[in-house]
């Protein structure tokens, strides 16, 4: 016997908190621009998913960049034995 899933419908705010790209952000966010129903709350959660989507892609293209373009460590200096009194 063979059971099938049935996937259900993506949500604009799920598809937004998916999303890759700041193109696939902008696309998505216009495109919930266009439903003239939704409620403003609704709205309000579209905009805020999309300012973290931002700052998440941001944060993940710096830390790649910094993944393929590591900082040198700083070498330490190497201790010289002092002339002082004892």
């Amino acid at each position: 016997m063979t059971t099938e899933t049935k996937s259900k419908p993506i949500s604009l705010l799920e598809r937004i908190e998916a999303a890759t790209t700041e193109q696939e952000l902008f696309a998505l966010y216009t495109e919930g621009e266009g439903y003239k129903y939704a409620a403003d709350k609704t709205r309000r959660r579209w905009s805020a998913a999309v300012d973290a989507g931002r700052k998440r892609i941001a944060q993940e293209a710096k830390a790649k960049a910094e993944k393929d373009n590591p900082k040198p460590s700083p070498k330490s200096k190497p201790r010289t034995k002092s002339k002082g009194r004892r």
